[in-house]
């Protein structure tokens, strides 16, 4: 089912009252974009992020006949919007693994690639930096940025942490790098 609700609040709403009801992967909410219609500016790392990940999501629930979703909500201005060709969204995103190979300037320009922007300081969804033997990446479609430590060409280390602080929050052994365009 898709339901087109008449504002942003009214969809959220609307999805957050489902989502106990239901397997919380079978309800799914497309936010729309945080731009003004006609504004020629992007749209947020972070709202791409979000708008990504619903749309990431369909794709496996597609990939899942059993695992149809049950509903898919979005405003009418998010129906309104041009979206990528669903295509796109058929490759896994890029992921890291503990003991994966990494070259740091190659993983750079792919981030760039999936329209990620260099900053020294990495707090917001869609930034990234590299500094010799670490990576720090936010990944757009996630809530926290993760510290990507090198060794001799191959992730040793990766954990999750505090924007604010910058200090560690949880170490972890994959992590998924959504789209950020």
């Amino acid at each position: 089912m898709l339901y087109l609700a008449d504002d942003e609040q009214e969809a959220e709403a609307v999805a957050n009252a489902l989502m106990p009801l239901s397997p919380s992967d079978h309800i799914v909410f497309v936010p729309s974009s945080d731009t003004l219609p006609g504004d020629s500016a992007p749209a947020s790392p972070a709202n791409i992020g979000r708008r990504v990940s619903a749309l990431l999501q369909l794709r496996r629930l597609r990939e899942e006949p059993e695992r149809r979703p049950l509903a898919t909500i979005m405003s009418g201005e998010a129906a309104a919007r041009l979206y990528a060709d669903p295509a796109a969204f058929d490759a896994a995103p890029p992921s890291l693994r503990l003991g994966n190979p990494i070259d740091a300037a190659e993983f750079a320009t792919e981030m760039e690639k999936l329209g990620y922007v260099a900053d020294d300081r990495v707090d917001e969804p869609g930034e990234v930096a590299v500094r010799g033997e670490v990576i720090d990446i936010f990944p757009a479609d996630t809530g926290l940025p993760a510290r990507i430590d090198i060794a001799d060409g191959r992730v040793v280390g990766i954990r999750r942490y505090d924007p604010a602080t910058q200090g560690t929050q949880e170490p972890c052994e994959v992590l998924e790098i959504g789209r950020a365009i």
